[in-house]
Order: structure tokens, then sequence, then C-alpha cells
């Protein structure tokens, strides 16, 4: 008898034991993603032999927005990006003169933010409010462009130039803990919280020019090309080059050829990096009855941070 009495005591223990646990534990949980994609291309206006442009950016950013507490728990997670670009590209060539132009530029933008806010209810020994807020991010923008004219008889003048840039970071927040008595206290009467807020961004572009005049006894020819790219972000890398080359020719074979290069490319954990390259140069011949001079000119630099 006194054992089926035991076995009713644990059997009621054991229904009782949920009765006197601890509160139920509510959660939320809120995830964003915003995942930008931009890519554009075209060919010059006029009649120039070569040349175009293209831009392309892409990026993603993730927001994931967590709380809990005994009495109540609540997020809500943003996520934002846009990718966009433009270009262009136009130029005429004849016997005699010739000209052209072309540039893009490329960017991307991704933010984000969120919330979590846990409530518990009041007990001096069960105080699991919890808050948290992560946002991560991804991206990368690249343009060229480039123009080439030329009047079929040797003289011509192009440029061009590739950019790009590319970054990555994120951020986490969470709710303060502190220890001691105090912190005790702390906790028991105020909620957990948590806030997060974070972004980034790139852009990268470009111009190229182009032009000559050819004529019996003068000829001359130039080009100039500039790219740039940059990012603000935790980490990323920038990097690109051009080219500018021209050549001029007279009828009695006399020419004159500049050519020009710069590249940069730099990486780092910084909040802002950039690079710029830059070429250009001029060639220019005169033709006399007793003499024939010729003189090139190329200058180039490229600079990143």
């Amino acid at each position: 008898m006194k054992k089926m009495y035991s076995l009713i005591a644990i059997v009621m223990l054991l229904v009782a034991v949920p009765a006197f646990a601890g509160p139920t534990l509510q959660t939320s949980h809120d995830v964003a993603v915003a995942n930008p994609y931009f890519y554009n291309s075209g060919l010059p206006i006029g009649n120039p032999a070569n040349g175009g442009w293209s831009v392309e950016a892409g990026g993603l950013i993730t927001v994931d927005s967590y709380a809990q507490g005994t009495k109540s728990a609540q997020t809500t997670s943003y996520a934002n990006g846009t990718g966009m670009g433009i270009g262009g590209a136009a130029g005429i060539q004849t016997a005699h003169f010739g000209l052209g132009v072309s540039g893009a530029v490329a960017g991307v933008i991704v933010d984000g933010a969120g919330y979590g806010l846990g409530k518990d209810k009041f007990s001096l020994s069960n105080n699991p409010d919890f808050a948290s807020v992560r946002i991560t991010y991804e991206g990368s923008v690249q343009q060229g462009n480039g123009i080439l004219v030329s009047n079929g008889a040797g003289t011509f003048a192009g440029g061009q130039n590739l950019t790009g840039a590319s970054f990555s970071g994120g951020s986490y927040q969470e709710d303060l803990k502190f220890g001691g008595l105090g912190g005790k206290v702390f906790d028991i009467i105020t909620p957990a919280l948590a806030v997060g807020v974070d972004g980034a961004g790139a852009v990268a572009g470009g111009f190229s020019t182009a032009g000559y005049v050819s004529t019996l006894n003068f000829a001359a020819s130039s080009s100039k090309t500039v790219g740039f790219s940059a990012y603000c972000a935790d980490n990323g890398m920038v990097s690109g080059s051009g080219i500018a080359e021209h050549q001029a020719v007279v009828s009695n074979g006399s020419s004159g050829l500049s050519y020009g290069m710069a590249t940069f490319n730099y990486s780092g954990q910084s909040n802002l990096g950039y690079g710029v390259a830059e070429t250009g140069g001029w060639t220019k011949i005169n033709n006399g009855p007793n003499s024939s001079t010729v003189t090139s000119f190329s200058s180039s630099k490229a600079k990143t941070n």
C-alpha cells in the first residue's frame, strides 16, 4: 500500500512541476535581403572605327534581427540596395578630321537597419530576455569605355579605361549585459534592446577623348583617358587601367607616335579606398619646303589610397 502511495506521489510531482516551471519563452526572428544587379552597354553613335561602353553593378545585404523574452518579443528588419550605371560614346572620322569621346559610370549602394525587443515577466531569478541585429553586405562595380578614330592612312587617336571596385563587411549589435548586483537589477527592470544600422557602396567611372587633324603638310593627333573607382565599406578593393595612344602621319612619310599606360590597384581594411589612372599626350608634324619636324609628348600617372 505504501508503494502505491509513493507511486501516486511521484506522478503528482511530475504533473505539478510544469506548473511551477519558468514562464514560456517568446521569440521573434526577422530576415530581410536585398540583392540588386544592373548591367548595360552600348556602341558609339556616329562612325568611329571602334569603341563603346559597359557598366555592371551588383550588391547583397542581409539584415537578421532576433529577440526573445518571457513576456513578449518583437523584431523588424529592413534591407535596401540599388545598382546603377550610365554611359555613352560618339565619334566622327574623315580623311582630314576625326573626333571621338566615350565615358561611363557605375555605382551600387546597399543599406539596412533592424531592431529587436525582448521583454520579461517580472522575476528575480529568470530573466532570459535577449535581442540582436546582424547586418552583412558585399558588392562590386565595373565600367569600361573606349574610343578610336582613324583616317585610314596612318593617322589615328584612341583611348580606353577599365575600372572596378568591390567591398564587404557588416556589423553585429546585441543587448548589453552588465555584471554584479547592479547589472542584475538593471536586467530585471529593463527589456532587451538591440538596434543596428549599416550600409556601404562603391563607384567606378571614366572617360576617354581622341582626335586628329590631317593635311598634306601638317598632321596632329591627341588622346586622353581618365579612370577612377572608390568604395566606402569595412573592407574593399579598387583597381583599374587606362591606355591612350595616337599617331600622326604626313604625305612624305614623317610620322610620330605617342603611347601611355597607367594602372592602379589597392586592397585594404579601411572605411574608404580609391584609385585614379590618367594618361594622355599629343603628336604634331610640320612639313615645310626644307624640313620636317615631328614632336610627340606623353604623360601618365596613377594613384591609390
